[in-house]
């Protein structure tokens, strides 16, 4: 069961023109998270060259090093990123992809004992609204 919901958003140096959405991408290098949504729409598109990392930082390296003019990733880290001292003023948020990716939390394989017990506790607090309360300061 999903925790939350993260949309996917296209982000770019500063300064870099001509993209805004998915369809502009064509004939671009363009960042993914490796086996992210993203990196399955970017390879079924055409004329995009995908590059895949299996770590966001990786994937803002590149950006940054111009070695890919864009990158998609989660609206959570690019925010974070955007308002890093770092970075801020160097990339922009320029669209969504309309995709998402959900986070959840992984249980070993075989032990559906605690998962049972973690989406029964996962569903009474989406119910009673406190999932919200408790995940709105990490995903704003």
């Amino acid at each position: 069961m999903p925790i939350s919901q993260e949309p996917q958003v296209i982000i770019l140096r500063l300064g870099t023109k001509g993209i805004t959405t998915t369809q502009d991408l064509s004939g671009k290098k363009v960042g993914a998270i490796q086996g992210s949504r993203s990196a399955s729409l970017l390879a079924k598109g055409q004329g995009t060259e995908v590059t895949e990392e299996t770590e966001g930082e990786f994937l803002y390296n590149d950006l940054m090093a111009g070695r890919v003019d864009a990158i998609i990733v989660d609206k959570i880290a690019g925010d974070q990123w955007s308002h890093d001292p770092i970075s801020q003023g160097k990339i922009a948020i320029v669209g969504s992809t309309g995709l998402t990716e959900d986070y959840g939390i992984a249980v070993k394989k075989g032990n559906g004992e605690l998962l049972s017990k973690i989406n029964a506790g996962l569903e009474s607090l989406k119910r009673s609204g406190e999932l919200a309360v408790i995940l709105k300061p990490v995903l704003e």
